[in-house]
């Protein structure tokens, strides 16, 4: 799906009269579903102990944190979120009581930030639906000073805003699907009111989302990584709804290439240990949607990886194996306190009763082998599912130009016997940066960006020739992907992100069925002697033996061979302090560097066979893959 002509949009109902996000008798379907299914009931007993919560919390502050209010707007949209749905299906008037609140001290903030226009698109979306859900329990002057709030803060700034402020409109990456989507929502929550508005904010956004949209083609790769490919893909899941529910439509909104195999690449992306291959600026939990506050951030939020998305994913598509971690994690929890720490999880709530009333599918059987190709090409090779002992490898071509991207053009990450033996430390918090002065957006060549541990080349799993930074503008491609046989692989070249270093230069990583990971590489030299380092990033002892490595986390160990084209030196550096005054430390963490040197002009290689059962090492030509 491409940009086309926008259809009409005229408001000719009564959206802002009609319940967002909730189709005809849902509200009495998703009452019965708490009380008859174990799931749905587990959910709103983790829903309703977080509006508990906020009844004994102090109110939220509305303080900037650097160029921010995103911390407190995610706080209020969340709790709004849960007062609202748990008033709507016990009727207990002190969950209302507390939504009112909450509602006018978001309405009485002076401006949403439209300065950071995320902040404004958040703030409008959970105005918008708590509004949209409880509107006929507020006093006139309570809805006067909401709709007031969505049009002068939300609305208006989108349009009269400076292009700084308002470039997000045709931008192609997580923005347009947030901001969009957030309006989408405040907007058609006062349709009634105010339709030519409504009417302006839906055309621009089905006429402009396709720039972010398109991004998820051909196979639903999210080129932002696993964490922004969550943020993104809500907020535009939450436009689609928006739009099916308050116009009866959704515009084609769910039909752009790769979007709905999205969910396949969600779950691809996390591990048999749960964690995702984080790549970009990404944390390794499932998930992202993490919130502060008294929705228990701190208590939960680090050690749990919900996916709320998946549950739309699984509705839509009428396939309950896309959230088998979430159900799984969900039965666990029973009444437990400290549940899910999604932000969203009231809509999983939805989602999943209407699931519910769908037809049972037979099974889908997912890939043990995947690929996704596009902006950031990944591919995942792993040797069972529903095994949390099981061998798991993800690698990544791509280029660090993309949106959020690190220096990480062909990095990796390796479990087996559920330790993570080769690991990437995930992103820095933008403001523990911002607030030292570090220009954390400067990703020119040799920008500031690239001088973070975190971010830069020191901290992944990649090679360095003459310990040069990857060239920014480069993309390297996956050029072969095997899923079958017995020596699954990938191949990816990475010559154009080492431009002027090396004359050519290709990794592959196998997981060969009868067990271990290979990972290989080989280059040719251009006319001078070349100096290669290979870097491993690892939570494990590492010790340096005369055949190659071996690696130790608690009673379990993995043996690393390397056979290479000229004698190599291998070093082990404690990274828990990471170099730089700005960085943030990084418990336990091990680099592991082996260096070596290939004459001018001449072909080299290193190949690594890791094995946690001491396996015969394999090593093999790339052309004999």
């Amino acid at each position: 799906m491409t940009k086309r002509d926008c259809p009409s949009t005229s408001i000719s109902q009564s959206p802002g009269s009609l319940l967002l996000f909730l189709g005809a008798g849902s509200w009495q379907h998703l009452c019965s579903a708490t009380r008859s299914d174990d799931v749905a009931s587990a959910l709103f007993i983790q829903i309703r102990q977080r509006a508990d919560r906020v009844l004994e919390a102090a109110p939220v502050v509305f303080a900037m944190e650097g160029r921010r209010l995103l911390g407190a707007a995610r706080e209020a949209q969340a709790r709004l979120m849960v007062l609202a749905l748990t008033f709507r299906i016990t009727g207990e008037e002190k969950y209302l009581a507390r939504a009112r609140q909450e509602i006018c001290d978001v309405c009485r903030v002076q401006e949403w930030n439209p300065s950071h226009f995320l902040d404004v698109a958040e703030m409008t979306l959970g105005v918008g639906l708590a509004y949209n859900w409880l509107r006929e329990w507020l006093s006139d002057s309570e809805r006067a000073a909401v709709e007031d709030a969505i049009l002068n803060k939300g609305i208006l700034p989108s349009f009269h805003g400076t292009p700084k402020d308002t470039g997000w409109i045709s931008l192609g990456s997580n923005w347009n699907q947030v901001c969009h989507g957030g309006l989408i929502t405040g907007a058609l929550a006062i349709a009634d009111s105010h339709p030519d508005w409504a009417e302006r904010v839906v055309q621009r956004a089905i006429t402009n989302l396709h720039f972010a949209a398109e991004t998820y083609r051909p196979h639903g790769a999210y080129p932002e990584g696993p964490l922004y490919w969550c943020y993104g893909t809500t907020f535009h899941i939450l436009l689609i709804e928006a739009l099916r529910t308050g116009l009866g439509k959704d515009f084609g909104m769910a039909d752009f290439e790769g979007f709905l195999e999205s969910g396949d690449y969600a779950n691809q992306m996390t591990a048999p240990s749960g964690d995702v291959f984080n790549y970009s600026d990404a944390r390794s939990k499932r998930g992202a949607s993490v919130v502060t506050g008294a929705m228990g951030r701190k208590l939960d939020g680090e050690r749990i990886g919900f996916n709320t998305t998946l549950f739309w994913f699984a509705k839509e598509l009428e396939r309950k194996d896309l959230v088998a971690h979430e159900l799984n994690l969900v039965r666990s929890l029973g009444s437990e306190a400290a549940g899910p720490a999604d932000r969203f999880l009231p809509l999983s709530l939805i989602w999943w009763s209407e699931l519910l009333r769908k037809p049972e599918k037979p099974a889908h059987e997912a890939a043990l082998h995947w690929c996704g190709r596009g902006i950031t090409p990944v591919a995942i090779h792993r040797s069972a599912w529903e095994d949390p002992m099981a061998r798991f490898v993800g690698i990544k071509g791509g280029s660090p130009s993309a949106s959020h991207a690190h220096m990480d053009v062909g990095s990796f990450v390796f479990e087996a016997d559920g330790i993570r033996w080769a690991v990437d430390p995930g992103m820095q918090e933008y403001h523990s940066l911002e607030s030292q002065g570090i220009k954390v957006w400067d990703g020119r060549q040799g920008g500031k960006r690239w001088d973070i541990f975190r971010i830069g080349p020191n901290g992944h799993n990649i090679l360095r020739f003459n310990e040069h930074h990857q060239q920014v503008s480069a993309s390297a491609e996956i050029i072969m992907f095997e899923s079958t046989g017995t020596w699954p692989h990938t191949i990816i070249d990475l010559t154009p992100v080492y431009e002027g270093q090396i004359q050519t230069i290709k990794r592959g990583a196998a997981l060969p069925t009868g067990g271990g990971f290979t990972l290989r590489d080989e280059w040719e030299t251009m006319n001078d002697a070349t100096s290669i380092t290979w870097q491993w990033l690892t939570h494990a002892i590492a010790k340096v033996t005369p055949t190659g490595l071996l690696l130790h986390q608690g009673e379990n160990t993995l043996i690393i061979d390397l056979e290479s084209s000229s004698p190599w030196e291998a070093h082990v550096a404690d990274f828990n302090e990471p170099p730089g005054a700005f960085g943030e430390k990084n418990p336990g963490l091990t680099r592991i560097c082996v260096r070596l040197k290939t004459p001018g002009s001449s072909r080299g290689y290193l190949s690594a066979f890791c094995s946690t059962t001491n396996l015969p090492p394999t090593h093999q030509t790339l052309s004999g893959w």
